[in-house]
């Protein structure tokens, strides 16, 4: 458990968010957007803890993506916990930026201590992107950052990288 978090345990504090938001803002040199997977961890626990079947399913999560992307309907599939299924997120030609949103639902928060992406393969794979949390899921200024990145480069064919939040 990380300090802050055990920390607010131990004072019997809540803290956390409900929503998280991966906002791209560059990707490899293919026109095709292309994630397979994204999780969430607090220390060893993964986020979301149950594969999702659908973009609102299992209750009470809720998977979402920019209005730009192309496969609304496989917003799910980077939640899945199966990325070696061949399913993944399209965001197709559409130039960045875009994001990826989960919802845990009311009343579920937590505090990340790290998130892990797998790419499908390296030019297709997001090289910038920023970690935002919310409580009211509007991203309209009450978010927080999390975690930015840039210049991330990618090697393989779904390859896992992870970042720690700091």
């Amino acid at each position: 458990m990380s300090i802050m978090n055990a920390l607010m345990c131990a004072a019997g504090v809540k803290t956390g968010y409900r929503f998280f938001r991966l906002r791209y803002t560059a990707f490899g040199t293919n026109q095709w957007n292309q994630i397979m997977e994204l999780k969430f961890f607090v220390d060893t626990v993964e986020y979301p803890t149950v594969a999702m079947t659908g973009n609102t399913s299992p209750s009470p999560l809720v998977a979402s993506a920019s209005p730009n992307s192309t496969a609304p309907s496989t917003i799910r599939y980077i939640f899945d916990k199966n990325h070696l299924n061949g399913h993944g997120w399209d965001g197709n030609s559409y130039p960045p930026p875009c994001w990826h949103q989960l919802d845990l639902g009311e009343g579920n928060l937590i505090l990340p201590t790290s998130y892990k992406i797998t790419n499908s393969y390296p030019d297709r794979s997001p090289t910038a992107f920023t970690l935002y949390a919310s409580n009211v899921g509007n991203f309209t200024g009450e978010e927080v950052s999390l975690d930015s990145r840039s210049g991330v480069s990618w090697t393989g064919d779904f390859q896992e990288k992870t970042f720690n939040i700091t």
